[in-house]
């Protein structure tokens, strides 16, 4: 059958199980009325795929990688509408996508972290998973991996390594975030010194978050006033060495693992104004993702990465 280009695909609401702390929506674009986070979860619609396609898919293999987002602060506390676009680009590839929203009451980023790991566990949310987080966000998808990891103890389910497991954290992007605070510092150096991220594969992304500041600035100037430049020019290094101190998240210093991207013309808001350069991201990691897959010998040439391939390659396009 032929591909649509909307965006298809089911929200499945998962009901907590007795005893759980967390709690999921339905369908809805909009903010829940709910205090506690609402995990939405969005599976791409098997009608999108080819009959060829269909064919391929095993059920016995592990389900394509699932990104969990990580919305920023403001108003409405919720990963949509901001999160819409690129949402429908990851969904149109294949890939199953969590909106992680933290509702009004604002959990801080430890405890959000500990309930998004009892509602993936008690409601058998398999991974691998992909964090991509946008500015305060950072610091909840910072603080979950420390969390899923063990918190720095060797006590999670995290990984040693490449991240190849079923339910590792296998990868992260992280966008216009290092400069949001939010995180325990003790925390932050920790991940940083060890390099916890290990070889997974890590994007950053920065955008410009003084782009209105200079824009103000050139027209100040126009009409003669000086004085602002230079410290305009201090904010812009301290924050690209904020952003850039978050590649020692990871252990490959030789840039094979790891990329950090800027967008001088997009402001803070990349995630909103160019959800194709967040996406393209995602697609780099997946695609390392699957190179791994793909040198598995025990899934004889049948897996989701193979399937997913064509969609992969589409996605900085839609």
């Amino acid at each position: 059958m032929a591909k649509s280009n909307q965006p298809a695909y089911t929200e499945q609401s998962i009901p907590p199980r007795e005893g759980s702390s967390t709690s999921t929506t339905t369908a809805t674009p909009t903010l829940s009325v709910h205090p506690e986070p609402q995990y939405r979860l969005l599976l791409p619609e098997q009608a999108s795929l080819s009959e060829s396609e269909e064919k391929t898919v095993d059920p016995s293999l592990p389900p394509p990688p699932l990104v969990i987002c990580f919305h920023g602060s403001g108003s409405p506390a919720s990963c949509s509408p901001a999160w819409d676009q690129l949402t429908s680009r990851l969904l149109l590839t294949g890939l199953r996508v969590m909106l992680c929203d933290r509702g009004p009451a604002n959990p801080s980023p430890r405890d959000a972290a500990a309930m998004l790991r009892a509602h993936l566990r008690d409601n058998g949310v398999r991974g691998p998973y992909v964090l991509v987080a946008h500015s305060y966000g950072g610091a909840f998808a910072r603080m979950f991996l420390h969390v899923w990891e063990g918190g720095g103890q060797g006590k999670g389910k995290g990984i040693k390594g490449r991240g190849g497991g079923r339910d590792d954290i296998a990868g992260m992007v992280l966008v216009e975030t290092g400069q949001e605070g939010g995180l325990d510092p003790e925390v932050e150096e920790h991940q940083l010194r060890r390099h916890v991220l290990g070889s997974r594969p890590l994007v950053v992304v920065r955008g410009n978050s003084l782009l209105g500041k200079w824009r103000e600035l050139e027209r100040a100037e126009e009409e003669g006033i000086e004085g602002q430049r230079e410290m305009l020019r201090r904010c812009d290094e301290e924050d690209r060495r904020l952003k850039r101190r978050q590649l020692a998240l990871s252990a490959c210093g030789d840039g094979s693992r790891v990329r950090f991207v800027e967008i001088p013309d997009c402001g803070h808001n990349v995630v909103a104004d160019r959800p194709e350069t967040v996406a393209e991201a995602v697609e780099w990691v997946v695609r390392m993702l699957g190179e791994e897959e793909e040198g598995d010998a025990t899934r004889n040439g049948r897996s989701w990465w193979r399937m997913m391939g064509k969609n992969i390659k589409g996605l900085t396009r839609r």
